[in-house]
């Protein structure tokens, strides 16, 4: 009875969900583990195209498994305490991470006749548990109360509306063949901690416990879908983006009595962590410069500002164009290109440019040119004015915020500033009605 309603709730949760169709392949993440041969077997019981991926873990189990069944089998056997190491993980992420990122190879390898190709794993209705309360206890907000999807692209979990004791009892009843995973034994793991100490704990209290938290789990999926409606509207409403920098107004921010709601929303996809968010509710009233950083972004203080922006990258600080044209990568996706325009006629007048271009005389122009970042001391002639200049005054004076400040390239000749780029020229090479040679210099999209 148990394999019949199991294959039928199978079938019904596939169809329901729409996860695919007779006929797609599936690439199924096989460990030789009971929940992964029950899925096997589940698959092939309904005719479904199936293509095996193991561990390396069990490697003869599972190459037995797919010789009985008639499987084509997938292979890749890697080091994941060195890539934990070298990639400072642990090792469970690390293993998650490998065996996914050779999951998507093969199914791109397989993707060829332009049917679908999904990959299966195994995760079942306590995995989903599990998650859940792991997510609680580390304050992942509201995303994390959902458990395991159903669907991330292209994983499907077929198995994610059965409970452990099903699948138990459909292998048993099946007489399958499967090896046990000796970390499932073990404490030190948290998501072994939460299955084997705190559920059973609070099973004797509430013995329905995990149904209940997996119903729950369902219900805050589709609160979290009308959340996230409401909380994008409004950063709609609220964000600004210039060149690559998102910004919002901190008196705006701080009239909202859903502040640092909407605030962790609008950092966590830039890395930030809910624990950080207190800190970044007190650069609402943090001295301008004030920032908190994640490993991949900042929030500063910019005046009247929260501004949110990508670290720049320190390993592009200087470049050298000996010879023109020339072009080179900016970090956040923009191409600094310099280029020569002889015969040159000012007869409609001197041209006015927009700040990411610049026309500057090229008799007063040596190669090469030095496009750096900008030094402390620097000093121009700014266009229009005859006395010389410090770049950091000029800056402030233009009211450039503390990540503007970071991003200013400055193109020079000779040990002269040509132009502070997408702000100024110097005045010293501006053209006039007798320049017949130009340099052109643009900052654009990649």
């Amino acid at each position: 009875m148990v394999q019949e309603n199991l294959l039928h709730s199978f079938r019904d949760f596939i169809l329901s969900h729409k996860l695919f169709e007779k006929g797609d392949k599936i690439l199924l993440g096989i460990s030789g583990g009971k929940d992964s041969v029950v899925l096997a077997h589940l698959l092939k019981c309904i005719g479904q195209r199936l293509r095996g991926e193991e561990s390396e873990r069990d490697e003869a189990f599972v190459r037995s498994l797919a010789k009985d069944w008639n499987l084509p089998l997938h292979i890749r056997n890697k080091d994941t305490k060195v890539f934990a190491s070298e990639n400072r993980l642990s090792i469970q992420v690390a293993a998650r991470r490998l065996r996914y990122e050779f999951f998507e190879e093969v199914r791109k390898q397989l993707c060829v006749s332009g049917k679908p190709v999904w990959i299966a794993t195994a995760h079942h209705a306590n995995d989903s548990v599990e998650t859940l309360l792991m997510n609680l206890f580390r304050g992942t907000g509201i995303d994390g109360l959902r458990g395991i999807p159903v669907r991330n692209g292209h994983i499907v979990r077929p198995l994610l509306f059965a409970f452990r004791n099903e699948i138990d009892a459909y292998a048993e009843q099946n007489n399958l063949q499967w090896v046990d995973d000796s970390s499932n034994e073990k404490e030190d793991y948290t998501r072994n901690f939460i299955r084997r100490s705190i559920i059973p704990a609070i099973e004797t209290q509430v013995p329905s416990v995990t149904q209940n938290i997996f119903h729950s789990a369902r219900v805050l999926n589709d609160v979290a879908s009308l959340y996230h409606k409401q909380v994008d509207a409004m950063l709609g409403k609220i964000v600004k983006l210039e060149n690559g920098v998102g910004k919002i107004a901190v008196m705006q921010i701080q009239q909202l009595p859903e502040a640092e709601t909407i605030l962790y929303e609008w950092i966590r996809p830039a890395g930030f962590t809910a624990a950080q968010v207190g800190e970044v509710m007190k650069l609402l009233h943090a001295n301008n410069g004030s920032f908190v950083a994640s490993d991949t972004h900042r929030i500063i203080r910019n005046r009247a500002w929260l501004l949110l922006a990508p670290l720049s990258p320190e390993n592009v600080q200087l470049q050298i164009a000996d010879k023109l044209p020339f072009e080179m990568k900016l970090p956040g996706g923009k191409i600094l290109s310099v280029s020569a325009v002889k015969n040159f006629e000012a007869a409609g007048g001197i041209p006015i440019l927009p700040p990411n271009e610049a026309l500057l005389d090229a008799s007063g122009i040596q190669l090469p040119l030095i496009i750096r970042r900008r030094k402390e001391r620097d000093y121009f002639y700014p266009l229009g004015m005859p006395k010389k200049k410090k770049v950091a005054r000029f800056l402030i004076d233009r009211k450039a915020s503390a990540i503007d400040k970071e991003n200013v390239w400055i193109v020079e000749s000779n040990k002269r500033i040509l132009w502070i780029a997408g702000y100024r020229i110097d005045d010293r090479f501006k053209v006039t009605p007798q320049t017949r040679s130009v340099v052109r210099m643009i900052i654009k999209d990649s």
